[in-house]
């Protein structure tokens, strides 16, 4: 009876259509498991009868473009199918389905097959989602275009399609012109999908002088007429009038990226006319993006920590009223990147090191003392800095400069001091401690107690960088999460920093005392010696990208590095810099590389005190007639509502107990100079 019941809902049907194709998968093919919008796979269909299976999570009215083409000398004759989230099949056809509207939402599959079942060969499948991302981490041809733009691309491998997206309102003409390049043997073919994804024309190296039958978001489909040659091409869009319409343009991560795991912000310009934010956010292909804010005010979404090795898609959908504006679907993969060692040097200027070349890059005449920090949210770190005429910021987006103050600080810092996912400068200063919110603009009081040095780290991992620094009566931090005070020593520190030392994802204090350079580990509370003679200079960042940050000091030798991953050392230069920080620079920082040994003068770049044209900032900040603040609570450094972890005696205390790292002394040891014969 229960058979019978099922065979008669039709739900016996759909069991058995889904068991044939696990089963056939299982016993003659391949679950090759989730494709990416915008990605090509290859795969073979081998022995006769096998089959292979891909997934993908659509939703109802978007449309597909999937192409399986054979490569090589294969003898397959490529067969698709199409099963919706209920197993039935939905379509088929040979080589492709192209311009197919889902009808449902959820998980779909296609099988390829050879449509015979009796041959065998190679082959490759493309797939792309409209609306969804138009590239992937293992094809970034395509992307957003702008009227005027020409935008180089690739049809490689066989079977591969580019997708580009553009805003257009209804009456607008565009022109667009595919052109193969080079000895390229594409030969160019052109879609164009309207905002509400339909296939509103299309046409062989051009689409000219076409009026757009829709306002929205539009995407152009490039790829070979038959799917079965390669080659480079340009592509150009010319649109009429050429001003933007209102969308959702530049993001941050940039689409396609590959940024650092520390990643913590997404950023975007501002929509005109809108004045709400969605934001949606997610990983995995095989399932929907997730909202991770709704109704936001801001231009930009805080994330929480990211995995490593991690391909995250982003969408915005701007609000204006009623009215939604939807952004394309971004994409951007994390790994661990390798940071930039930052210095000034008297006489020569301020300086880094590009980690992936050894080549140096002058930024500016000498500071004082430098940070680094992406205090604008582009995702390279600006250079900050004190100069004689006051607290300075040369912005990675632009070059530009812009005047922060004109009191000078006793030392400065940067970390997100508020948690939403940019950085901010921290100084002290006669009054105290601050920190100007580098979205607001707003200056917060910390303590107003002036600290000798101070430093920013997540220490209690709440996503907040804490304030560390130190008094007269130790060295202490402000922890973000409940706004209380920790001594962690009496004993003072002659330069502190942080970074996370062990690579257990929390920072920790690192400091020189007398007796060497130390750590203090922020979850067990363990003390751990790194060197045994004190440096004269100290920050940490993870130079060498795996992911647990390195050692960088400066002795009566030189500038060095220890490494985390071999614990060896490097030294980096002899000259002794004023002050020293790292950062990734070198993603937007690119112009005056200079291949040598170190820094040394030569070089004219402009910086505080021979400039004319900058941003003066310097009256609403400590000291200026435009001074306008917040105070936090619980400004006096105090053992009130002390952690007990915190309790653990530091350098040169009673009861100090500690661990020792191995290769204590900067000393090359394993490591060889550069051009050193043997």
């Amino acid at each position: 009876m229960l058979l019978k019941n099922l065979i008669e809902k039709g739900i016996f049907s759909a069991i058995l259509t889904a068991l044939l194709i696990f089963f056939s998968a299982q016993a003659s093919g391949e679950d090759l498991g989730g494709i990416r919008s915008g990605e090509v796979r290859s795969s073979s269909i081998d022995p006769v009868g096998d089959s292979d299976t891909f997934n993908f999570y659509g939703s109802s009215g978007e449309t597909v473009v999937i192409i399986m083409s054979e490569t090589g000398s294969s003898t397959v004759w490529p067969y698709l199918q199409l099963y919706d989230p209920d197993w039935l099949l939905e379509t088929e056809g040979y080589d492709s389905i192209v311009n197919h509207q889902l009808l449902k939402s959820g998980l779909y599959t296609i099988v390829c097959r050879d449509v015979g079942d009796n041959d065998t060969g190679a082959y490759n499948l493309s797939f792309l989602k409209i609306p969804g991302p138009v590239l992937s981490p293992s094809d970034k041809d395509g992307g957003d275009i702008i009227s005027g733009e020409v935008l180089p691309g690739e049809i490689n491998p066989v079977a591969d399609t580019d997708g580009f997206n553009f805003y257009g309102n209804s009456g607008e003409t565009v022109v667009i012109i595919m052109s193969e390049t080079g000895g390229s043997a594409v030969w160019p073919y052109l879609q164009l999908y309207d905002p509400d994804w339909l296939l509103e024309t299309e046409g062989y190296d051009s689409i000219e002088n076409y009026q757009l039958l829709k306002s929205g978001l539009y995407t152009i489909v490039c790829r070979d007429v038959m799917d079965n040659d390669t080659g480079a091409y340009n592509l150009s869009l010319t649109k009429i009038p050429t001003t933007l319409p209102p969308g959702v343009y530049n993001p941050t991560p940039a689409n396609g990226a590959l940024v650092s795991h520390t990643t913590n912000l997404l950023d975007w310009s501002d929509t005109v006319g809108a004045t709400h934010y969605d934001v949606y956010f997610g990983t995995n292909v095989t399932i929907p993006l997730t909202k991770i804010a709704e109704n936001i005010t801001a231009s930009s979404c805080s994330l929480s920590p990211l995995l490593v090795d991690t391909t995250y898609y982003w969408k915005v959908v701007a609000k204006n009223g009623s009215t939604d504006i939807p952004g394309p679907v971004w994409i951007f993969t994390t790994q661990y990147l390798k940071n930039d060692l930052l210095g000034t040097w008297d006489g020569s200027g301020v300086w880094y090191r590009d980690s992936e070349t050894g080549s140096w890059v002058k930024m500016s005449i000498p500071a004082q003392s430098v940070a680094a920090g992406d205090i604008d949210g582009d995702g390279t770190d600006d250079l900050i800095g004190v100069w004689s005429s006051g607290v300075w910021a040369k912005y990675s987006s632009t070059g530009t400069w812009a005047k922060i103050c004109t009191p000078l600080p006793s030392d400065i810092a940067s970390g997100d001091m508020d948690g939403d996912g940019r950085d901010d400068i921290l100084g002290t200063w006669s009054s105290g401690v601050w920190y100007k919110n580098s979205v607001s603009g707003t200056w917060v009081l910390m303590t107003s107690y002036s600290a000798n040095l101070v430093a920013a780290g997540d220490l209690d991992g709440d996503n907040t960088a804490d304030l560390i620094g130190t008094w007269s009566s130790g060295l202490w931090v402000k922890l973000s999460s409940t706004g209380t005070w920790a001594k962690l020593t009496a004993s003072l520190p002659n330069q502190i920093a942080s970074g996370d030392m062990n690579g257990d994802g929390r920072d920790d204090v690192v400091g020189t005392w007398p007796s060497g350079v130390w750590y203090k580990d922020s979850v067990s509370g363990t003390w751990v010696k790194m060197c045994s003679v004190p440096a004269y200079l100290v920050t940490a960042d993870d130079i060498d990208g795996d992911g647990t940050d390195d050692l960088i000091g400066t002795w009566s030798s030189g500038l060095w590095v220890k490494y985390s991953e071999t614990g060896t050392w490097q030294k980096i230069c002899t000259p002794l810099p004023m002050d020293i920080d790292a950062g990734l620079f070198r993603s937007g920082w690119g112009a005056g590389a200079m291949n040598f040994e170190g820094p040394i003068g030569g070089v004219y770049v402009e910086g505080p005190d021979s400039i004319d044209n900058y941003v003066d900032l310097s009256s609403e900040g400590p000291g200026g007639w435009n001074f306008a603040f917040q105070v936090e609570e619980n400004l006096v450094p105090q053992e009130k509502g002390l952690k007990i972890m915190m309790r653990v005696p530091g350098p040169g205390e009673p009861g100090f107990k500690y661990i020792e790292q191995r290769n204590l002394v900067p000393q090359e040891g394993l490591v060889k100079k550069r051009g050193k014969k043997k």
